[in-house]
């Protein structure tokens, strides 16, 4: 009898355990596209825009190529297919964006690393 509820104890850990990295998955959807222009000369800004399947708050990192370091960061809420100005007063140059959900265990980027390039133009 003992041997029994064992193995019963341990399949029960074993779903709980199996459901909770599919349920982790499911909530570390993260998808954005960007879009930037100019605004001043030589000045841009840049807009994400929420491709996900649900509303969350995300922490934004802004990671400039040219200086070799994390120039900003933020925490910013979108609602699902919400597009809002995340970063301004940019100058020409090459930035990667890396986007964290809280409880993901990894990060998404935007312009990858080569970078988003503001080359005087707007995209």
């Amino acid at each position: 009898m003992r041997s029994k509820l064992t193995h019963i104890c341990l399949l029960i850990v074993a779903f709980f355990f199996l459901f909770s990295f599919s349920t982790n998955a499911q909530d570390c959807d993260i998808n954005f596209n960007f879009e930037y222009n100019e605004v001043e000369n030589d000045f841009f800004q840049l807009s994400l825009k929420n491709l996900s399947n649900s509303a969350n708050e995300f922490t934004l990192k802004l990671y400039d190529l040219n200086e070799g370091k994390i120039t900003e960061e933020k925490k910013v809420f979108f609602n699902k297919n919400q597009s809002k100005v995340v970063f301004s007063n940019l100058k020409l140059g090459r930035y990667t964006v890396y986007i964290y959900k809280k409880n993901c265990d990894k990060p998404i980027t935007l312009g990858g690393p080569t970078g988003i390039d503001f080359n005087g133009q707007s995209n």
